[in-house]
């Protein structure tokens, strides 16, 4: 059970959806001159060996349409280790009600011993909306990591965010996962982002992987600069 949930972490850090504007952007370019960071931690309940796994996730505005990101993780139990660079960019027109955009990524991982190098394109949507609660929001990416002489990873990842008044955000994410070795992994992963003080959030959450029946608590810190 071990192994399926850093594996399942491990495909959870190649790619990400979060909040437009404030986490991942997803089909949302960040801006020019824009930062994002996030910190976070992902540990399996009831693995007693296992260290959980740090994510490091960083995203720049290199221009208005054009982001650069940097997404990077590893596990100490099982040595599963990655590290994407990519650039998204965005084609739709700004201000539309859905957002379309392309990324590539470039970089490697190992989660058996076997460092390979990966190759990473990508497609994502997005459209905003408003509620009672705030302005919300859904977003879909989808990627391919194709490695170096190993198994392939198709993800796609839906999300459902409110950003409520106060600043807090409630996210709920849909994680969908395939590699090409490996039986197809569903998991589903609700958190709750809180402020903390100017441009520095802390974000509280877990996911539960239905097929290795696993679940997983997750706490990180974001700031914006």
């Amino acid at each position: 059970m071990r192994h399926a949930a850093a594996t399942l972490a491990l495909a959870c850090a190649l790619a990400g959806a979060l909040y437009p504007g404030v986490a991942g952007a997803a089909a949302w370019p960040r801006g020019e001159g824009n930062s994002f960071a996030t910190l976070s931690w992902r540990f399996a309940i009831g693995e007693e060996d296992a260290a959980g796994y740090g994510t490091l996730y960083y995203e720049y505005g290199l221009s208005p349409r054009l982001t650069f990101g940097l997404d990077a993780g590893g596990d100490p139990a099982s040595r599963a280790t990655s590290a994407i660079a990519f650039l998204r960019h965005s084609f739709s027109a700004p201000g539309a009600a859905d957002q379309f955009a392309w990324e590539i990524g470039a970089g490697w991982a190992d989660d058996d011993g076997t460092r390979r190098a990966v190759l990473r394109p990508g497609l994502s949507w997005g459209r905003g909306w408003e509620t009672a609660w705030g302005n919300g929001w859904t977003g879909i990416e989808a990627t391919y990591a194709i490695r170096d002489d190993g198994p392939g990873l198709a993800k796609i990842d839906t999300t459902f965010g409110v950003s409520h008044p106060g600043g807090a955000l409630s996210i709920l994410q849909l994680q969908l996962a395939k590699r090409d070795d490996r039986d197809t992994e569903l998991a589903i992963a609700p958190s709750h982002v809180i402020p903390l003080s100017d441009g520095l959030r802390l974000e509280m959450g877990g996911d539960y992987a239905f097929a290795s029946e696993t679940l997983s608590l997750k706490f990180g810190l974001w700031t914006e600069f």
